[in-house]
Order: C-alpha cells, then sequence, then structure tokens
C-alpha cells in the first residue's frame, strides 16, 4: 500500500485548457463574468493558465501567433454564433452569452441546439430528443447491422421532423447511395434518442435492458444528463422567443428525467419517494393529483399495489397535505418552468465555470 500510493512516482498532470471545446467555454465565461473586456484580457488570462506554460507558449513566439489566431477564431465564431459582440479590441457577452455562461453547455454545443432549433418552430418528440443527443456529454448506443434498415426507415419517416439532418440526402438514403460508415454515427443519434423516448413512455428496464443494453444505473446517468440538457435547451429557446418550442421541451424535460408519460409529472416531481412505478399505481388506482392524495386515507395509498407500505403511504398523504396547504404544488407546465428558469437566471447571473477553478 505504502509502495504503491505514498512513495510510487507522482502522476503526470496534463492541461486539456487549450482544447478548442474547452478553450471556447471558458473565453466566453471569463468575458461574461467581468473576468475579460478586451482582447488583450483574454491572452493575459490564457498566458495565466497550466496549459499555456505546458505547452511552452511563454517561450516561442511562433506558438505564441499561432494561439493567437486560434483564439480569434473562437472569438469569430462566439460572436456569429450571437454569444458575443465586438467592438475594436473590446468584447463583451450579448443577453444570449450571459444565459449560456449559466448553463453549462460549450458554445459549440449550444451552436449546434440553436440551429436546430431554427430549422421548424415546431416539431415531434423524436426531433427534439434527437437533437438533445447531439451533445458530446450523451452517451451514444451503437447500431447494430440487422437494425440498420429499421433506423434508416425511421428517419425517411421523420425526415421533415429531424432538426439535425445526416451528411448524406434524402434521397441517397431511399437510393442506397451511400456506404453504412457515412451515417452510422447519426443512426447511434437515432437509436439513443428513440430508447429515451421509450423510457419516457413507461417502457419496464427489464425491456430497455433487452432491447438497448441499457441497465438501470445507465438509465440514472441518461436522467441526470436530459434534466440539465433539456432544461438548457428550453431556456435557450425561451431567450430567442422560440415559445413552441420551449413549452414541448420544458414537458419533455420531466418525462425524459424520470421517464414518464406527462400525466405523471405532477406526481412524481412533488411528492419525494414517488418515481414512475409508485406514480403509476397511484395514478392507476384514481389519484391522479397531490390534492387527490391530499384528501386520502393513508389506508387506501397503502393498499394499492406497487411498493407502497404503511409508513410511505402516511409520508406521501403527509407531504401532499402540507404543500396543498401552504400553496406549493408544483404545476409542471410550461409557464411554471419559465417562471423557474428566470429566477435561476436572475439568481446566478454573475456565476460561471470559473468560479469553480
Amino acid at each position: 500500500m505504502i509502495k504503491n500510493y505514498i512513495n510510487a512516482r507522482v502522476e503526470d498532470v496534463k492541461s486539456k485548457f487549450l482544447t478548442d471545446k474547452n478553450l471556447a467555454t471558458h473565453i466566453l465565461s471569463a468575458i461574461a463574468s467581468g473576468y475579460a473586456s478586451s482582447v488583450g484580457d483574454v491572452m493575459r488570462f490564457i498566458s495565466s493558465t497550466l496549459g499555456y506554460v505546458q505547452g511552452s507558449y511563454d517561450k516561442n513566439e511562433f506558438l505564441r501567433g499561432l494561439l493567437r489566431r486560434k483564439i480569434d477564431d473562437i472569438l469569430n465564431f462566439l460572436m456569429e454564433s450571437g454569444f458575443l459582440e465586438r467592438r475594436d479590441d473590446y468584447v463583451a457577452a450579448t443577453t444570449l452569452g450571459l444565459l449560456l455562461n449559466t448553463l453549462y453547455l460549450d458554445p459549440y454545443t449550444a451552436n449546434t441546439y440553436i440551429r436546430g432549433l431554427r430549422v421548424r418552430e415546431e416539431t415531434n418528440d423524436l426531433g427534439y430528443a434527437h437533437l438533445i443527443v447531439q451533445s458530446p456529454e450523451v452517451p451514444r448506443l451503437r447500431v447494430r447491422r440487422n437494425e440498420f434498415d429499421d433506423y434508416l426507415q425511421l428517419v425517411l419517416d421523420n425526415w421533415d421532423y429531424l432538426l439535425v439532418k445526416p451528411s448524406i440526402t434524402k434521397d441517397e438514403i431511399e437510393d442506397g447511395e451511400f456506404e453504412d460508415e457515412e451515417i452510422e454515427d447519426y443512426l447511434s443519434t437515432v437509436k439513443t434518442a428513440v430508447m429515451l423516448l421509450d423510457w419516457a413512455n413507461e417502457a419496464s428496464e427489464d425491456d430497455l435492458l433487452k432491447n438497448y443494453d441499457v441497465g438501470p444505473g445507465d438509465l440514472r446517468v441518461y436522467g441526470d444528463l436530459m434534466n440539465w440538457l433539456v432544461s438548457a435547451v428550453a431556456r435557450l429557446a425561451g431567450a430567442l422567443n422560440m415559445e413552441k418550442h420551449m413549452e414541448r421541451l420544458s414537458t419533455l424535460r420531466w418525462r425524459l428525467t424520470y421517464g414518464i408519460r406527462e400525466e405523471l409529472m405532477e406526481l412524481v416531481i412533488n411528492l419525494e419517494g414517488v418515481g414512475r412505478a409508485r406514480a403509476r399505481a397511484l395514478y392507476n388506482a384514481g389519484f391522479k393529483s397531490v390534492i387527490d392524495i391530499a384528501n386520502a386515507d393513508p389506508k387506501l395509498i397503502s393498499g394499492i399495489r406497487g411498493g407502497f407500505g404503511d409508513r410511505l403511504a402516511r409520508s406521501v398523504v403527509e407531504q401532499a397535505r402540507k404543500i396543498v396547504e401552504e400553496g406549493k404544488v408544483v404545476k409542471p407546465t410550461a409557464t411554471d418552468t419559465n417562471r423557474e428558469m428566470s429566477r435561476q437566471v436572475i439568481g446566478k447571473r454573475r456565476g460561471s465555470l470559473l468560479d469553480y477553478l
């Protein structure tokens, strides 16, 4: 133990700060948070990082010139994306850039999301789920060879609704004029979106494991990611006055997070200890809202098949009565979600990734 963990050689630390994605994220964050207000400030900020020293930029003028051009390219991308505005040497975050700084999305992913939202005024659930999984943070499912035709047909059937198109045309797919490798990665995003919608439509964990090789632990990871990413995209849609997108995404957020149909949202969001299975059991037994449960006898709840003992039944009824009495029942509508988002923006206006470095 001492030999392997105390006296062993210290592992090297290699900075990833200067990769395109990380650099764009931190440049926007530095500007939006007030750490930098000019290109010179940005350069001074970057020159104080470990990545700058490890890359020997402090010792090599040629490398510094390459880095400066890279930073200029990123600044131009951020301006073209609507996240920054620039006048001469001075830079400032736009309203959209200030919002993005609180969402913890990298600017390239945010740009993909915004371009997708601008394709249509509204789309179907597959279109939204497929857009969300464009984030590199989302683990993608591999498409088996015997599944290719099915997912290709799904793409063709939903072509107009998919906000991100493949690199090949619809005609090329219909005529078979492509190599599998050209569309394999794209189909993996489609399969991942389909799995997430199955989850949101309350497919059983056994079926999800059988059909997609996705286990309960994986679902927890996907659920946490959906809570973050769908909320972030809904906030971007709201900032861009895309009301229909925001409304659809605000509902889809809860469904993809908890694996529930829309009618169970109020129960799952408000009541601790009530997940998808117990919420469905309550709903099917006639307890369709928090008020229904608040007015119920705990003995009726404990008699429901679906994992309710006496203790949990009392807890659920007490929770329901308390939040009804206090007027704190969360109605998961787009309006309430937007109000929640607005409070988060105001409360975290100056927060950024830099505050956690």
